[in-house]
């Protein structure tokens, strides 16, 4: 454990080294959780890629005195979590236009719906205080987890969670319905 405490401290502090030692030692067993999951070997090789991207993206968020293992099973689970919330946003939205008789194509109308659509909630995200804003962005657009927002804006967990309540809330209460399960599936 602290060699391992080693190599994160080292890591914090930009080493490459320590970054491949991690990775390497890490990477199998990552594999291993994330195919337990998920069932797809490709998956689950994008969602550990996509694990080790954010330890080196925050890195200097890094606790040496935690366990590595249980923080990149963490990650990874999150982002299984994510991947199968946007499957069934996906399967909603199909199942909405079966039931619907809407025909998926890619028509010119459709798409300039769905722009129009795009417009009008973005309208209402810009709508939203500044910070509240920049939260429910970094949230939803950019897929950041509350803890990783929370560090990047030095805040609390607290304070990032009650404020994507509060921008859902408000986004509900001013879009239609047709326009909210538009929101849900893409945003």
């Amino acid at each position: 454990m602290k060699c391992e405490e080693k190599y994160i401290r080292d890591l914090k502090r930009g080493s490459k080294k320590a970054f491949e030692y991690l990775f390497t030692t890490y990477y199998q067993k990552l594999l291993k959780v994330a195919n337990q999951y998920l069932d797809d070997t490709d998956e689950a090789e994008e969602i550990v890629q996509e694990v080790f991207y954010r330890v080196w993206l925050y890195r200097e968020n890094l606790k040496s005195t935690l366990s590595f293992k249980a923080y990149v099973i963490t990650i990874a689970k999150r982002l299984i979590f994510n991947k199968a919330k946007k499957k069934v946003h996906q399967a909603t939205y199909e199942k909405y236009f079966r039931l619907y008789n809407e025909p998926l194509t890619n028509s010119l109308e459709e798409y300039l719906n769905f722009t129009e659509l795009d417009q009008r909630i973005n309208q209402k995200i810009e709508g939203l205080p500044p910070k509240r804003r920049e939260i429910f962005i970094m949230s939803r657009q950019q897929g950041l987890s509350h803890q990783e927002i929370a560090a990047k804006l030095n805040i609390s967990t607290n304070t990032v969670e009650s404020q994507i309540t509060k921008a859902v809330k408000f986004l509900k209460q001013t879009i239609s319905p047709l326009v909210w399960i538009f929101f849900l599936l893409f945003f």
